[in-house]
């Protein structure tokens, strides 16, 4: 037999035989707390909202920087001191851009870099040829990266 003085109000009713009724009677239960759950709530919304504002703004980024398409057409001329390399870069029209151009050994290390600046161009598709100066014999390489300037 219980004696009904060490019972607790939030225990459950001792002739309920449900699981959660025998969960509640061996570990307690937790009041109910209306304000905890609207706090969860609010977190969660503010949590949807943030990543939300961070995806349109990654989004918007990168379809604005995303917008300079480079093709390498190969490397030709190649020399211990140095290499050529050709390239086609298409922008929209009116859009001046920044290339790095590198050049690599057999083992894929950087022997040689540059920096080529192309002016805007009516139709935004420009083919360009760019000597590279290396340290030592280039294997292959190309346009590392170009950005709008």
């Amino acid at each position: 037999m219980r004696d009904n003085a060490l019972v607790s109000p939030i225990i459950a009713d001792p002739g309920d035989s449900s699981p959660d009724a025998l969960l509640a009677e061996r570990y307690g239960r937790r009041p109910r707390n209306p304000a905890r759950r609207r706090l969860a709530l609010w977190v969660t919304l503010a949590t949807f909202v943030v990543v939300a504002v961070v995806f349109i703004g990654w989004a918007s980024l990168a379809r604005v920087r995303g917008d300079v398409d480079v093709v390498d057409m190969g490397m030709s001329d190649v020399r211990t001191d140095s290499a050529t390399f050709t390239f086609q870069v298409t922008v929209p029209p009116g859009v001046p851009v920044v290339c790095t151009v590198r050049a690599i050994n057999v083992a894929l290390l950087e022997v040689g870099r540059t920096d080529v600046e192309l002016a805007a161009t009516p139709t935004g598709r420009t083919k360009t040829s760019v000597t590279v100066r290396t340290v030592e014999r280039a294997e292959g390489g190309g346009v590392k990266s170009c950005v709008r300037r």
